[in-house]
């Protein structure tokens, strides 16, 4: 009777687990937080923002610590609202990275963004950044002073 009450219960249990539907995470254009800031460190409003959601902020202290006068009026507004008003006067940007906000800075003028170079190929393939590898043999040796140029490109 036992054994048959803790089979009905593991397949009840496993039943739910089929019938389960993927999460979906939060976006900063998605959750709401109310914030009031007067004349506050840019650490005080993060920590703040923090205590109101699920996010977490990563940023190196220096890029932080000379942006001490930031002031909101109390409302209540999407993650991101909050963020491009807290930052707009400051020369950083936020990058989302699963529930972490990543503070960077923001490029300087005519500097060129990483991501946003953008190579495409012959075959229309669009290539950001370097390629690394090795060029091996048919034995899966290296190849001592092979290099490979991407089909289509000049150099």
């Amino acid at each position: 009777m036992k054994v048959n009450l803790l089979a009905l219960v593991f397949i009840s249990l496993g039943t739910q687990l089929l019938f389960a539907n993927d999460g979906k995470g939060q976006s900063v254009s998605d959750v709401m937080i109310t914030l009031e800031c007067k004349e506050a460190s840019l650490r005080h409003v993060f920590s703040k923002i923090e205590k109101q959601s699920d996010f977490r902020f990563a940023y190196k202290r220096e890029q932080v610590e000379k942006y001490r006068s930031i002031s909101l009026e109390k409302d209540k507004r999407t993650l991101e609202e909050t963020l491009n008003l807290v930052l707009r006067n400051t020369n950083l940007r936020y990058k989302l990275v699963n529930k972490n906000i990543v503070l960077l800075e923001k490029e300087k003028e005519g500097a060129i963004d990483e991501e946003s170079v953008n190579t495409e190929t012959e075959d229309g393939l669009a290539v950001n950044g370097d390629i690394r590898g090795k060029v091996r043999n048919s034995k899966g040796a290296g190849v001592a002073g092979a290099t490979s140029t991407p089909r289509g490109s000049s150099s």
